[in-house]
């Protein structure tokens, strides 16, 4: 069984791997492709969404969306609760790394490693975005905001994981054994 730490205690109980990684690093890809690993993402812990939306569009369609969404009630709470839940059952957990996520892991106390690109790997990004089928304005606000995001990243103070042209979060994860290469 897997020790996990409680809400506050910072010490090294914690054996589940938290990954906040940046959108397009292989967050599903990995997770799919290895049982210890799970792509924890918050969409719809944070949102609820009108029926006819989850009807007619696919996950990546209702990122960025605004108009048809309402904030859950219940969120961040939610989050972390299903977070802890989750960190007795897997040995990776990869999240969306985002100011508010990366907030809330320091705030209860997680170890985390942040994963994001060179900001010389935009252009790679971009094709990924558009080849999931990730909508046009999320895509939008990510081209206009990339090297941003990435030089805020630089700045922070964690483990991190920069990953280079091709590479990827799996392969990353393999290199530093925290999974296997199948």
């Amino acid at each position: 069984m897997m020790e996990v730490c409680q809400f506050g205690e910072k010490n090294n109980l914690q054996k589940t791997k938290i990954i906040a990684a940046f959108a397009g690093t292989g967050k599903t890809y990995c997770a799919k492709k290895h049982e210890n690993v799970l792509d924890f993402d918050y969409l719809f812990l944070k949102f609820s969404y009108e029926d006819e939306l989850l009807k007619t569009k696919k996950f990546e369609e209702l990122k960025g969306i605004k108009k048809g969404r309402s904030l859950n009630p219940q969120w961040p709470q939610n989050f972390i609760t299903q977070l802890f839940e989750n960190m007795q059952k897997y040995d990776v957990i990869l999240i969306p790394a985002n100011d508010e996520i990366l907030s809330y892991l320091e705030e209860n106390k997680l170890d985390y490693i942040l994963c994001y690109p060179k900001v010389e790997c935009k252009s790679i990004y971009m094709k990924r975005y558009l080849d999931r089928g990730t909508n046009q304005e999320w895509i939008q606000n990510m081209d206009k905001n990339f090297e941003e995001y990435v030089k805020g990243f630089d700045l922070l103070k964690c483990k991190k994981i920069i990953l280079e042209q091709d590479e990827t979060l799996e392969d990353k994860l393999i290199e530093m054994n925290y999974i296997k290469k199948l």
